[in-house]
Protein backbone atom coordinates (compact mmCIF):
# COMPACT_ATOMS: atom_id res chain seq x y z
CA UNK A 1 0.00 0.00 0.00
CA UNK A 2 2.80 2.62 0.92
CA UNK A 3 4.31 1.66 -2.31
CA UNK A 4 1.27 2.37 -4.40
CA UNK A 5 0.57 6.02 -2.63
CA UNK A 6 4.23 6.77 -3.16
CA UNK A 7 4.07 5.99 -7.26
CA UNK A 8 0.33 7.62 -6.80
CA UNK A 9 2.26 10.84 -5.44
CA UNK A 10 5.21 11.09 -8.42
CA UNK A 11 2.51 10.58 -10.97
CA UNK A 12 0.84 13.62 -9.25
CA UNK A 13 4.06 15.35 -10.08
CA UNK A 14 4.36 14.39 -13.09
CA UNK A 15 0.67 15.79 -13.86
CA UNK A 16 2.12 19.30 -14.32
CA UNK A 17 4.57 18.33 -17.20
CA UNK A 18 2.99 15.33 -18.77
CA UNK A 19 -0.48 14.47 -20.72
CA UNK A 20 -0.11 11.31 -18.47
CA UNK A 21 -2.37 9.58 -21.18
CA UNK A 22 -1.98 5.96 -20.67
CA UNK A 23 -1.98 4.89 -24.64
CA UNK A 24 1.28 7.10 -25.29
CA UNK A 25 2.78 5.87 -21.94
CA UNK A 26 4.20 2.77 -20.85
CA UNK A 27 2.64 0.24 -18.42
CA UNK A 28 4.57 -2.68 -16.86
CA UNK A 29 2.35 -5.41 -14.52
CA UNK A 30 -0.68 -2.38 -13.95
CA UNK A 31 2.41 0.51 -13.27
CA UNK A 32 1.93 3.56 -15.41
CA UNK A 33 5.21 5.38 -15.54
CA UNK A 34 4.38 8.87 -14.12
CA UNK A 35 5.21 10.80 -17.35
CA UNK A 36 4.42 9.14 -20.95
CA UNK A 37 7.13 7.76 -23.09
CA UNK A 38 8.44 10.57 -25.01
CA UNK A 39 8.41 12.66 -21.62
CA UNK A 40 10.52 9.85 -20.28
CA UNK A 41 13.03 9.81 -22.93
CA UNK A 42 13.42 13.40 -22.96
CA UNK A 43 14.28 13.28 -18.82
CA UNK A 44 15.97 9.86 -18.82
CA UNK A 45 17.99 11.10 -21.52
CA UNK A 46 19.01 14.66 -20.10
CA UNK A 47 20.27 13.33 -16.68
CA UNK A 48 22.14 10.44 -18.58
CA UNK A 49 24.20 12.92 -20.55
CA UNK A 50 24.54 15.26 -17.99
CA UNK A 51 25.81 12.47 -15.79
CA UNK A 52 28.29 11.01 -18.53
CA UNK A 53 29.22 14.85 -19.47
CA UNK A 54 30.67 15.37 -15.24
CA UNK A 55 31.88 12.06 -15.41
CA UNK A 56 33.78 12.37 -18.96
CA UNK A 57 35.15 15.88 -18.20
CA UNK A 58 35.24 15.84 -14.11
CA UNK A 59 38.99 16.33 -13.78
CA UNK A 60 38.73 19.74 -15.96
CA UNK A 61 35.03 20.39 -16.42
CA UNK A 62 34.16 22.55 -19.73
CA UNK A 63 33.86 26.14 -19.69
CA UNK A 64 34.67 27.41 -23.17
CA UNK A 65 31.56 27.21 -24.47
CA UNK A 66 29.72 24.60 -27.07
CA UNK A 67 31.28 23.09 -30.22
CA UNK A 68 30.12 23.26 -33.36
CA UNK A 69 29.42 19.31 -33.20
CA UNK A 70 26.64 20.59 -30.50
CA UNK A 71 25.11 23.00 -33.27
CA UNK A 72 24.70 19.94 -35.61
CA UNK A 73 23.59 17.65 -33.10
CA UNK A 74 20.62 19.54 -32.02
CA UNK A 75 19.39 19.14 -35.87
CA UNK A 76 20.03 15.07 -36.14
CA UNK A 77 19.28 14.95 -32.81
CA UNK A 78 16.46 17.24 -31.87
CA UNK A 79 14.76 17.33 -35.24
CA UNK A 80 13.31 13.72 -34.77
CA UNK A 81 10.76 14.67 -31.76
CA UNK A 82 9.41 17.53 -33.71
CA UNK A 83 8.91 15.68 -37.00
CA UNK A 84 7.92 12.36 -34.77
CA UNK A 85 5.18 14.95 -32.65
CA UNK A 86 3.87 16.82 -35.54
CA UNK A 87 3.35 13.69 -37.98
CA UNK A 88 1.84 11.94 -35.21
CA UNK A 89 -0.33 14.83 -34.26
CA UNK A 90 -1.53 16.25 -37.18
CA UNK A 91 -2.34 12.38 -38.48
CA UNK A 92 -0.28 11.80 -41.21
CA UNK A 93 1.12 8.81 -39.76
CA UNK A 94 1.70 6.75 -36.23
CA UNK A 95 3.80 6.19 -34.25
CA UNK A 96 4.93 4.12 -31.14
CA UNK A 97 6.17 4.21 -27.70
CA UNK A 98 9.96 2.93 -28.55
CA UNK A 99 9.79 6.12 -30.95
CA UNK A 100 8.51 8.65 -28.72
CA UNK A 101 11.16 7.21 -25.99
CA UNK A 102 13.49 6.94 -28.44
CA UNK A 103 13.43 10.57 -30.03
CA UNK A 104 12.77 11.80 -26.50
CA UNK A 105 15.89 10.28 -25.44
CA UNK A 106 18.19 12.46 -28.06
CA UNK A 107 15.69 15.90 -26.89
CA UNK A 108 16.69 15.45 -23.30
CA UNK A 109 20.27 15.03 -24.33
CA UNK A 110 20.58 17.95 -26.54
CA UNK A 111 18.89 20.16 -23.79
CA UNK A 112 21.58 18.85 -20.95
CA UNK A 113 24.69 20.21 -22.76
CA UNK A 114 24.33 24.26 -22.58
CA UNK A 115 22.88 23.27 -18.72
CA UNK A 116 25.88 21.48 -18.41
CA UNK A 117 27.87 23.82 -20.07
CA UNK A 118 26.12 27.02 -18.03
CA UNK A 119 26.50 25.30 -14.34
CA UNK A 120 30.18 24.93 -14.87
CA UNK A 121 31.19 28.40 -16.43
CA UNK A 122 28.67 30.32 -14.08
CA UNK A 123 29.02 28.10 -10.76
CA UNK A 124 32.82 26.56 -10.90
CA UNK A 125 35.61 28.27 -9.71
CA UNK A 126 38.45 26.47 -12.33
CA UNK A 127 37.61 24.82 -15.41
CA UNK A 128 39.18 24.15 -18.89
CA UNK A 129 38.26 26.58 -21.69
CA UNK A 130 37.84 23.66 -24.08
CA UNK A 131 34.71 23.82 -25.34
CA UNK A 132 32.01 21.02 -24.16
CA UNK A 133 32.11 18.07 -26.86
CA UNK A 134 34.83 19.62 -28.72
CA UNK A 135 36.62 16.14 -28.61
CA UNK A 136 35.75 13.07 -30.15
CA UNK A 137 35.47 11.07 -27.13
CA UNK A 138 33.34 13.15 -25.81
CA UNK A 139 31.42 13.55 -28.81
CA UNK A 140 31.09 9.23 -28.79
CA UNK A 141 29.78 9.34 -25.04
CA UNK A 142 27.52 12.34 -25.83
CA UNK A 143 25.83 9.79 -28.74
CA UNK A 144 25.69 6.79 -26.81
CA UNK A 145 23.37 8.54 -24.08
CA UNK A 146 20.44 7.91 -26.54
CA UNK A 147 21.03 3.74 -26.90
CA UNK A 148 21.74 3.73 -23.58
CA UNK A 149 18.67 5.66 -22.45
CA UNK A 150 16.37 3.51 -24.50
CA UNK A 151 18.24 -0.11 -23.36
CA UNK A 152 17.74 1.12 -19.53
CA UNK A 153 13.81 2.05 -19.96
CA UNK A 154 12.85 -0.85 -22.24
CA UNK A 155 15.18 -3.67 -20.01
CA UNK A 156 14.72 -2.54 -17.03
CA UNK A 157 11.04 -0.95 -16.96
CA UNK A 158 9.07 -4.53 -17.31
CA UNK A 159 11.09 -5.78 -14.72
CA UNK A 160 11.25 -3.22 -12.09
CA UNK A 161 8.20 -0.66 -12.99
CA UNK A 162 8.25 0.69 -9.74
CA UNK A 163 11.70 1.21 -9.55
CA UNK A 164 11.77 2.71 -12.29
CA UNK A 165 8.83 5.26 -11.67
CA UNK A 166 10.44 6.35 -8.47
CA UNK A 167 13.88 7.22 -10.61
CA UNK A 168 11.83 8.57 -12.84
CA UNK A 169 10.21 10.86 -9.90
CA UNK A 170 13.17 11.96 -8.44
CA UNK A 171 15.25 12.54 -12.19
CA UNK A 172 12.26 15.04 -12.60
CA UNK A 173 13.59 16.74 -9.18
CA UNK A 174 16.70 16.44 -10.60
CA UNK A 175 16.55 18.11 -13.64
CA UNK A 176 14.65 21.19 -12.82
CA UNK A 177 17.29 21.70 -9.79
CA UNK A 178 20.14 21.49 -12.44
CA UNK A 179 18.23 23.86 -14.34
CA UNK A 180 17.07 26.11 -11.37
CA UNK A 181 21.61 25.71 -10.68
CA UNK A 182 22.27 27.24 -13.95
CA UNK A 183 20.29 31.17 -12.29
CA UNK A 184 21.76 30.60 -9.06
CA UNK A 185 25.67 30.90 -10.90
CA UNK A 186 24.45 33.98 -11.95
CA UNK A 187 23.72 35.73 -8.52
CA UNK A 188 27.21 37.38 -8.28
CA UNK A 189 27.97 36.05 -4.26
CA UNK A 190 27.72 32.48 -6.44
CA UNK A 191 29.68 33.31 -9.54
CA UNK A 192 32.58 30.72 -10.15
CA UNK A 193 32.19 30.21 -6.29
CA UNK A 194 32.46 26.39 -6.00
CA UNK A 195 35.89 25.01 -5.44
CA UNK A 196 34.60 21.55 -2.80
CA UNK A 197 31.91 20.13 -2.06
CA UNK A 198 31.31 22.39 1.38
CA UNK A 199 31.43 25.64 -1.01
CA UNK A 200 28.57 23.88 -3.25
CA UNK A 201 26.88 23.11 -0.49
CA UNK A 202 24.76 26.48 0.03
CA UNK A 203 24.25 26.86 -3.99
CA UNK A 204 23.39 23.10 -4.38
CA UNK A 205 20.23 24.19 -1.63
CA UNK A 206 19.53 27.40 -2.74
CA UNK A 207 19.17 25.49 -6.18
CA UNK A 208 17.41 22.36 -4.84
CA UNK A 209 14.81 24.60 -3.43
CA UNK A 210 14.42 26.63 -6.74
CA UNK A 211 14.37 23.44 -8.53
CA UNK A 212 10.88 22.77 -6.62
CA UNK A 213 9.88 26.29 -6.63
CA UNK A 214 9.83 25.93 -10.47
CA UNK A 215 8.14 22.39 -10.31
CA UNK A 216 5.68 23.81 -7.97
CA UNK A 217 4.93 26.29 -10.17
CA UNK A 218 4.09 24.16 -13.36
CA UNK A 219 2.17 21.63 -11.89
CA UNK A 220 -0.22 24.96 -10.53
CA UNK A 221 0.06 26.39 -13.70
CA UNK A 222 -0.91 23.00 -15.50
CA UNK A 223 -3.40 22.41 -12.35
CA UNK A 224 -5.23 26.04 -13.32
CA UNK A 225 -5.08 25.48 -17.34
CA UNK A 226 -7.34 22.11 -16.81
CA UNK A 227 -9.74 24.34 -14.51
CA UNK A 228 -10.04 26.88 -17.25
CA UNK A 229 -10.59 24.22 -20.31
CA UNK A 230 -12.97 22.01 -18.01
CA UNK A 231 -10.51 18.95 -17.45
Amino acid sequence: MRTDKLISLIFSLGSGLCHQLPERSFIWHNVQLPLCARCTGIYFGFLFAFILLAILYRKAPRRGGLSRFYYGAIVVMGLPLVVDGLTSYLGFRSTTNAIRLASGAAFGAVLAVPIYYIVCDALLKSGSREKVLGDVKGRIVFCATIPLTYLFVVVFGPRLPYIISLLLGMNIIVVFSLTAAALVGMIPVFERSVSSLKTALLPGVISFVCGLAILAGTWALQTWIHRLAGF
